[in-house]
Parts: C-alpha cells; sequence; structure tokens
C-alpha cells in the first residue's frame, strides 16, 4: 500500500501537533509494511497513491482530482476552529471562519474522516453523513509514544532552570486558547511555586518564572521527564500530545476539561482534570498533587508503566487507520 500524508505545511520538520501526528503515523505504517510518505509539494498528489490523507484546516487544493479511482482520501481532525472561537469569545476573527470552510472541506471530500478524540462537531457531521453515504467516520486517538527522545539542554537553559522541583507549561502563552490569566493567578497565590515555560512567550522572566526559548521535540521531551508537573489551563484543545507524553513519563498533569481530556481513561495516576471549564483554581490542584504524587525516580517509573498500558500507543494509532481504510475498500 502507497499511503501519502499530504499537507501545505512542513509535516516532516514542524513541531506541531498536526506534525508530531503525521510523522509518528507515518513511522508506524512503516513499521507495519506501508509505503508511508509526508509531503507539502501538490505535485507530488499526481503520484500513484492507494491513500492521500489530510490534516486538519490544510485540506486537498480545490481543483485537485484523484489520478486512480481506487484512491482514498482520508482527513483527520485534529479539533475544530469553530470550537476555538466559541470557547475563547473570537466570534470577530475572520480567519477563524475561512479555517473552518476548510475543515468542513476536508470532511466533505474524505471518504474516511478520523478524529482524536469523538467529541467534535464535524465527526458527529460525519457520522451523520455516514448513514446516508459510504463516508466513514472513526476516532484514531493520538499516541503517547511520539518521535521525540530525550534530548540535551543547551547550557544556558540547563544553568537558568530552578534547584527546587518546578512545574511546566509547554505552548504560546500569549494565545488566548491557552488560559494563561489561570497560571498568573497561581504564581499570585504561590510565591514559592517556580514555572518553566517553554519557549516562554507570552511570559516575562522573574524569580518564579524561567522562560527556555525555542526547543526541539527532544529538550522539550527531557523538560517532561523532569518537571514537577504539567499544567495545561486551555481553554479550548484538541488531544494535547504533551499530555499523553506526560503522563507516559509519569509527570503529573493538571488540565482543564477541553477538548478530549475527559475522554481518556480512568485510572490514570498523576492525572488531575477539572470537572468543568468555568471553576478553574490551580492551587487547590497543584497542594493535591505535591502531596500525593512523590517525584523520586522509581516513582515515577511505576506512574510511566501504569500509564503506559492504559494510553493508546501509535501502532495502535496506525492500526486503527489501516483497518478503516481496509474496511472501506470491501
Amino acid at each position: 500500500m502507497r499511503y501519502l500524508q499530504y499537507s501545505s505545511i512542513d509535516l516532516a520538520n514542524g513541531l506541531g501537533g498536526v506534525e508530531v501526528h503525521a510523522r509518528s503515523l507515518a513511522r508506524e505504517l512503516k513499521l507495519l509494511g506501508v509505503e508511508a510518505a509526508l509531503s507539502s509539494r501538490p505535485h507530488d498528489l499526481a503520484g500513484n497513491w492507494d491513500v492521500i490523507h489530510t490534516h486538519g484546516s490544510a485540506p486537498l487544493p480545490l481543483a485537485f482530482k484523484r489520478s486512480h479511482k481506487r484512491t482514498i482520501l482520508v482527513h483527520t481532525l485534529h479539533g475544530t476552529t469553530l470550537g476555538r472561537m466559541a470557547a475563547c469569545g473570537e466570534w470577530l476573527w475572520p480567519g477563524g471562519y475561512l479555517a473552518s470552510l476548510r475543515e468542513l472541506w476536508g470532511v466533505l471530500r474524505a471518504d474516511i474522516v478520523l478524529a482524536v478524540h469523538g467529541d467534535l462537531w464535524l465527526f458527529r457531521l460525519a457520522c451523520v453523513l455516514g448513514i446516508i453515504s459510504r463516508k466513514k467516520a472513526v476516532v484514531c486517538w493520538n499516541g503517547w509514544d511520539s518521535d521525540g527522545v530525550a534530548g540535551d539542554l543547551t547550557a544556558d537553559v540547563e544553568s537558568r532552570l530552578p534547584a527546587e522541583p518546578f512545574w511546566l507549561f509547554l505552548g504560546r502563552g500569549e494565545d488566548p486558547m491557552k488560559g494563561t490569566y489561570r497560571i498568573d493567578a497561581l504564581l499570585n497565590s504561590c510565591p514559592k511555586l517556580k514555572l518553566v515555560a517553554a519557549p516562554g512567550d507570552g511570559f516575562t522572566a522573574s524569580a518564579q518564572i524561567t522562560l527556555t526559548g525555542r526547543l526541539n521535540s527532544g529538550q522539550v521531551h527531557s523538560l517532561l521527564k523532569r518537571a514537577r508537573g504539567l499544567l495545561i489551563p486551555s481553554l479550548y484543545e484538541g488531544l494535547p500530545l504533551v499530555l499523553l507524553e506526560a503522563l507516559s513519563e509519569g509527570t503529573p498533569v493538571i488540565a482543564t476539561p477541553a477538548g478530549g481530556t475527559p475522554l481518556l481513561p480512568k485510572g490514570l495516576e498523576g492525572f488531575f482534570c477539572f470537572p468543568n471549564n468555568r471553576d478553574v483554581d490551580l492551587v487547590p490542584a497543584v497542594t493535591a498533587i505535591e502531596a500525593n504524587y512523590p517525584i523520586s525516580e522509581s516513582a515515577r517509573e511505576l506512574r510511566a508503566k501504569h500509564n503506559r498500558a492504559l494510553l493508546p500507543s501509535w501502532k495502535n494509532v496506525a492500526e486503527t487507520v489501516l483497518k478503516a481504510v481496509q474496511e472501506y475498500r470491501r
């Protein structure tokens, strides 16, 4: 089987969730015997592909025509722009409506619609369309074992990390979606708490806050393994890869019930999810995590082993995708 993942963004080198998802899926497809490729070049779409797979708000070009009738079109939803706009009150954002139209076009054109979790309005639309057509809708999830391995931090970053146990925030702090005003409230209430923000956009360095600057995926993974815990106070998310990776390393996570977070398996160790996204106070959650989850290497290893047995792996994701393709062909 020849399988192309195509996007207008650089799937092979980007550090975003979509790019990591695409690379991890391609890696596992290759291990399952599939000829998997990534491309951002439109002329590659003319190749002899069994599957052409797109993502998010970057569907196939309007002028695209299948070179072969047997080519199956797959589109993955990692969240929805309309969902983000509703959560953040961004109704006056023109680009959001354009992105939403591109996501809708990807769903309407695809033979198979995948989603990282099932609580997305476009995924529910795909399920309805599947009743009256051959369109197939499947939840594929994200995996915990992405393509990043722990890498060495630069000497500069290493020298500035707090000596005390620190909490970690990953992402663009200036993005309203990330809910970092909740972290500001936490730091004001807990003056001894140390925060490392990577890369640190939207934060100001202080005695409490360390900004790392840009890191590669291996360096981010290294921070995840060392952190006291990971903070995800978001107003909206899809299914954060860093959440799965942190839990797989035994690092505690505090998250809001945004996106697919509440749909994760029950019984995960060191995982605190707020019951709703309105009454979010990080202080008692941080206090409870620090009191109940030791950070010794042995304790982390026990949590990691337990959580990895519950979380989906990228092999599971690839097998789900292949099964959907094979069932569609019947």
